[in-house]
């Protein structure tokens, strides 16, 4: 059994996927892949992170993720992040890409209090997104 830490984890990763994804989704549910420009509906897209996953610090940062068509993500890592980086470098400037990649190598920690207050936060972003979409 997954500990209560891991189990909220999950969570997380579910929701912040979906709002992600939802977030450049447009008038038909549809996300366009950064990486192929391929028009694909939200609900098939990959949630992608600049950095990696496995660092908590940016692994629910809506500044590391952007929806990519399952084919990039998969199929051509490589790519897929050359193209993220520069589309972020475009967004955000240089200076932020380089700072969310030494921010990246330093030690995280984060509470199961705080990861619930993250988690109760995304549940009412998802509805109001979910809801802002419904209604275009």
């Amino acid at each position: 059994m997954k500990s209560k830490r891991q189990q909220i984890i999950k969570k997380l990763d579910y929701i912040t996927s979906k709002i992600v994804r939802l977030k450049w989704a447009d008038n038909n549910w549809n996300i366009t892949c950064i990486s192929c420009w391929k028009k694909i509906n939200y609900k098939l897209a990959h949630c992608c992170h600049f950095i990696d996953r496995w660092c908590l610090q940016y692994r629910f940062d809506f500044d590391n993720l952007r929806p990519w068509c399952a084919w990039c993500n998969t199929y051509r890592p490589e790519y897929h992040i050359r193209v993220f980086t520069l589309k972020l470098i475009d967004e955000y400037w240089l200076e932020k890409v380089k700072e969310m990649q030494n921010n990246s190598k330093k030690i995280f920690k984060i509470s199961i209090v705080e990861l619930e207050e993250l988690l109760e936060e995304r549940k009412k972003i998802l509805k109001k997104l979910i809801e802002q979409l419904e209604n275009r």
